[in-house]
């Protein structure tokens, strides 16, 4: 399950169809990440950190489509 969800989040990004989705939707991915590079493989944790730096610029780009997520009060 995990690897259709890397392989669609990357199509989504490449084809710039819901691309913002598919960045929230690799936020879960890196945390198991970077729980296995912590904890039972530190020697892949240059890896996570560049993952996560990857990821960063991508949601740092995204950033206008998530400002409606942080609104205090919802209007209905």
């Amino acid at each position: 399950m995990i690897k259709i969800i890397e392989i669609l989040t990357g199509v989504m990004l490449l084809t710039n169809i819901l691309a913002p989705l598919a960045a929230v939707l690799m936020a879960p991915v890196l945390v198991g990440i970077t729980t296995i590079h912590l904890f039972l493989n530190p020697a892949g944790i240059p890896m996570m950190v560049l993952l996560h730096v990857l990821h960063g610029i991508i949601v740092y780009g995204y950033r206008g489509y998530y400002k409606e997520l942080f609104t205090l009060k919802a209007q209905v």
